[in-house]
């Protein structure tokens, strides 16, 4: 066994004096947790309440916390608890430090000394963006605007040369999750980068709240009939019709970028969209969703060089989930619990329907010119995808691809096959990403 187990020793003058000190609340929080660190999810399940069990029993709690570790890493200690004052439940609050972050568990417990409620909250950091050295503050300006359809209206930034009028314009569409304009991933922006860098050599840039974070508790009432064309490709259409009413903008040059899950969906952006000139796509898929996750599944969780019992379990519920995806059982019907990512079933079937190098087949021609880039280092997205596109479009002339050796998925330098603890080191998307970017839309002209 490979588990780092936390051992908290209590030394008592007496058996009475532990047995008092063991109903203690917060030494049953710590006990849970350690229960949960260990992954004995049907003890854990046990120290609940009748609606915690409903919530979170042994099955559910497992995959809840092996998602955890998935995206944080394992837990190496816990906290001394912290209580919280409430007047019907005991509530601890307890931070979890993992191989790769630091989670606040909130724990609560009711008079009968169960396990009544348990959520994480991930630490916020506070960052300080520093421009990369390729940004000139001195050659733009950046103004607060709004555009999207009545009732999902959306808060943006439009960053404009300073020099000259009827500029280029590129649109920044997010990757996947609730993002904000800048695409920020812990201390990094992305987006900011690229529009800050793309607005230093003459081109203008719009980027925008993504509908998912400004609108998430409205999302959360309406997560039933949710999808990818809601969460992405609706308010790209609705940004190059705002685009094209900019008296700044030249209408004839404006393009889309999409990082991520909006480069996987760009060509439903193309279908949809009338009045873009140009598509870029950085580390697209091409691969269905679920192929995508099984990948990243196997990646970060092999990436200590060996398995645990626990996660080739884990690993084997995602393959589980996809089957379920594939098979005929699958309905618009079936319960988000059951399904991959927990993701509603309206979300899955459109995706399952979805495919973006036929649907980018049919909708070439709307747009003149396609830029395809990939880092090499990226896990989320790789080589493989980045080789469909080629192999699709490679002798289309309207289409130009780069591959850059030492990018990841967020196009900053790394050493070596990128991880997920690379997000939360400082980094810039690269120079020559910009530079290329600049270069590709000037020779569009």
């Amino acid at each position: 066994m490979k588990k780092i187990l936390l051992f908290i020793a209590f030394v008592l003058a007496s058996s009475f004096a532990f047995a008092l000190q063991e109903k203690q609340p917060e030494n049953i929080a710590i006990e849970y947790l350690n229960l949960l660190k260990a992954e004995k999810f049907d003890e854990a399940a046990k120290m609940s309440d009748t609606n915690m069990v409903k919530l979170l029993g042994a099955e559910k709690l497992r995959e809840f916390w092996l998602s955890l570790k998935v995206k944080y890493g394992k837990v190496n200690t816990l906290s001394k608890p912290e209580q919280i004052k409430s007047n019907e439940f005991f509530i601890y609050s307890i931070i979890l430090y993992t191989d790769k972050d630091s989670l606040n568990a909130r724990i609560s417990i009711n008079k009968k000394m169960e396990i009544a409620g348990l959520f994480f909250i991930p630490i916020k950091k506070n960052y300080d963006y520093s421009m990369p050295d390729y940004v000139d503050t001195t050659k733009f300006v950046q103004k607060n605007v709004e555009f999207g359809e009545i009732g999902w209206q959306l808060p943006a930034t439009l960053t404009l040369p300073k020099n000259g009028t009827k500029f280029p314009l590129v649109i920044l569409v997010h990757g996947s999750g609730p993002h904000d304009r800048d695409e920020t991933i812990g201390p990094n922006k992305p987006f900011r980068d690229i529009a800050l860098g793309l607005a230093t050599n003459g081109i203008a840039v719009l980027r925008y709240e993504k509908r998912t974070k400004y609108y998430q508790s409205r999302i959360g009432k309406e997560y039933n009939n949710f999808t990818i064309e809601k969460e992405t490709v609706d308010d790209a259409v609705e940004a190059v019709k705002y685009a094209t009413t900019l008296q700044e903008i030249d209408p004839k040059q404006i393009y889309v970028l999409g990082h991520s899950q909006g480069g996987y969906m760009m060509p439903k952006i193309i279908e949809k969209s009338e009045g873009f000139k140009g598509s870029i796509l950085l580390a697209g898929s091409a691969r269905p969703l679920y192929e995508l996750i099984l990948d990243q599944y196997n990646y970060i969780l092999k990436s200590d060089g060996s398995l645990e019992f626990s996660e080739i379990q884990e690993i084997k519920k995602v393959e589980q989930q996809i089957a379920y995806l594939k098979s005929e059982s699958f309905s618009e019907n079936s319960p988000t619990d059951s399904l991959l990512l927990r993701l509603p079933a309206k979300y899955w079937a459109y995706l399952l329907e979805y495919n973006p190098l036929k649907i980018m087949k049919e909708n070439k021609k709307k747009v003149e010119k396609t830029l395809i880039l990939q880092g090499e280092t990226d896990y989320q997205v790789t080589i493989d995808d980045y080789k469909l596109w080629q192999d699709a479009f490679g002798n289309d002339k309207s289409f130009s691809f780069k591959l850059y050796p030492k990018l990841s998925h967020l196009f900053a330098e790394t050493e070596g096959k990128s991880k997920p603890s690379d997000y939360d080191k400082k980094s810039y998307v690269n120079k020559q990403v910009i530079i290329d970017i600049v270069e590709w839309i000037k020779n569009s002209k």
